[in-house]
């Protein structure tokens, strides 16, 4: 399965990359469904890019359900990313165990970039699963699951 969002941004490609990439461990401070994140060494660190992976909690317990992502590819050059999301602490029935998503950046010129965001693969949770039970993470990623402490 795969999902495909494109929007226009009214601002340059630079000014895009510098938020969404170089400043990549602070998405609450532009997504507003993000109370807290923060970096986190989940995988590697790709030359050129500012982080190695970093935690999104997405309420505001600090035990409750959070992401966990962790680039599987980076380029600088070409402004393209792959990142893997594994969702941690999923209260029972949460249907999303992973997804694989890439992001692009194209600049359109007159100031306007165009972002590209595709969820490549979804892994989702049995009816009823507790979360405890998780597909492999792709041998790409060079990680197993593991907690956030």
């Amino acid at each position: 399965m795969k999902t495909t969002k494109t929007i226009t941004i009214n601002t340059t490609g630079d000014k895009v990359w510098e938020v969404f990439a170089h400043d990549f461990n602070n998405a609450y401070k532009w997504m507003a469904s993000i109370p807290k994140s923060f970096g986190k060494d989940n995988g590697t660190q790709y030359p050129d890019c500012s982080s190695a992976g970093r935690v999104c909690e997405l309420d505001n317990n600090p035990n409750g359900l959070k992401a966990k992502e962790s680039f599987l590819s980076y380029s600088e050059e070409d402004r393209t990313c792959t990142v893997l999301i594994e969702f941690l602490n999923t209260p029972f029935g949460f249907p999303l165990v992973q997804n694989v998503a890439e992001f692009s950046l194209t600049e359109q010129g007159n100031n306007q970039s165009v972002v590209t965001f595709s969820v490549m693969r979804i892994s989702v949770c049995p009816a009823g699963c507790s979360g405890f039970i998780r597909p492999p993470v792709p041998a790409s990623s060079g990680q197993a699951n593991s907690s956030l402490t």
